[in-house]
């Protein structure tokens, strides 16, 4: 169909799915780990491989200290609430992290985003060696939040930050005292589970973006053959999900032959 095709072999791309955060508006954001991860690549091969290949712009800011957060991972302090709130863990001005995120919380406050703050702590000596204690590790699913909670008294205040956050959202607190050892919390340990009742898709198709001819009805999987199709030629599709809740269209896109 003269769409282009990426594989993950020809970027040769390492990157963890933990080291991402993003918002519909087209920017995103990760740590300086990718650069460490990927030393063939700069900073600006890896914003434009992200440009092309997701269409956001990337802001590539300094990982915390490993002695803080041995992750590197972005989520580990710094999540995406909305389109213009972000996130960023608070650290004491006297230990290590500290820079590092209020660097990141004035960029994105110049840029225009609201800036929200919850307690960050490395509990080693000095804020290093020890265990990173975040709140930002937590999930956005529906009009539920998922934050985690250590049985401290830092859990009242991050309570409080993400009800004023997000005051349309059920703020469901996780505990997560047993787990944040092994440098994760919330975000990093989550999957996605198909239902036994999985959605189908009926796929529209057609030369005019207004009157598209409903082509296959009740597909099982998330793929589809169009069958035979004229040459250079402009074709318009749409795809719509259903289940026992409802259907849900999608936008109306396009491909050339």
């Amino acid at each position: 169909w003269g769409e282009k095709v990426y594989k993950l072999d020809d970027l040769n791309l390492e990157h963890g799915g933990g080291n991402f955060q993003c918002v519909s508006t087209g920017d995103a954001f990760m740590s300086t780990l990718v650069l460490d991860e990927n030393p063939v690549y700069d900073a600006n091969n890896i914003i434009s491989i992200f440009k092309e290949y997701h269409n956001v712009d990337v802001t590539i800011y300094d990982s915390l200290p490993a002695g803080v957060d041995a992750t590197g991972h972005i989520d580990m302090w710094l999540m995406s609430l909305s389109d213009t709130d972000i996130l960023i863990g608070e650290f004491n001005p006297d230990v290590s992290g500290y820079d590092e995120t209020e660097d990141a919380a004035a960029d994105l406050e110049s840029r225009g985003y609201t800036v929200w703050r919850t307690p960050s702590y490395n509990s080693g000596p000095d804020g290093t060696g020890g265990t990173h204690y975040t709140y930002t590790n937590a999930a956005i699913v529906n009009n539920k939040v998922f934050i985690p909670k250590y049985n401290q008294s830092n859990d009242t205040t991050a309570l409080a930050v993400f009800e004023a956050a997000m005051p349309d959202h059920e703020i469901i607190q996780v505990d997560c005292s047993s787990i944040i050892d092994y440098a994760g919390a919330i975000h990093c340990v989550m999957k996605h589970v198909y239902t036994s009742d999985p959605t189908t898709w009926d796929v529209y198709l057609g030369t005019d973006p207004c009157d598209l001819e409903l082509i296959r009805q009740y597909v099982p999987k998330p793929t589809c053959d169009p069958g035979p199709l004229d040459s250079c030629t402009e074709y318009h599709w749409q795809v719509v999900a259903e289940n026992n809740c409802g259907r849900t269209p999608g936008n109306v896109w396009s491909f050339t032959t």
